[in-house]
């Protein structure tokens, strides 16, 4: 199963990032978590890996990424010099390895519902819904066409 990247810049945001994990967790994806996010999720009764912030040296998240073993990054940053720093390589990385990163909650709980509604997505062409509707059918049917 994929893991996501959980990080959380302050001990509030990491409280609001509990949401997150419990729903990510719930669609039955594997979490990891820098050491302050991590212990809030754990505390919280949810499965966690930590990993080293890229300031606390190997292994830490940059490693992982360019393994292939993060497939989602939600993460937040403070003002501090040393988080932007990291936030910077993770920005880049997750860049060159062509993984998702959402920079605050609100878009990773947002990419989260996305998500959890991915198995009934239906696809529709924009010429067979225009050709149903011009012949009348009603706009429900329409969009099963």
């Amino acid at each position: 199963m994929p893991e996501f990247l959980l990080g959380a810049a302050t001990f509030v945001l990491a409280m609001v990032a509990l949401a997150l994990a419990r729903l990510l967790h719930d669609m039955g994806y594997s979490l990891v978590a820098t050491r302050g996010t991590a212990q809030a999720i754990e505390q919280a009764g949810i499965p966690v890996k930590a990993v080293n912030k890229v300031k606390d040296g190997r292994p830490h998240i940059v490693d992982l990424l360019k393994n292939g073993d993060i497939q989602l990054v939600i993460t937040t940053v403070s003002e501090v010099r040393s988080q932007i720093a990291d936030s910077r390589s993770i920005r880049i990385t997750a860049l060159a390895q062509r993984v998702t990163y959402y920079t605050t909650i609100a878009g990773g709980r947002a990419a989260i519902e996305g998500m959890k509604h991915l198995a009934s997505l239906e696809v529709y062409d924009v010429q067979g819904l225009h050709r149903s509707l011009a012949e009348g059918a009603p706009r429900e049917e329409a969009a099963r066409h």
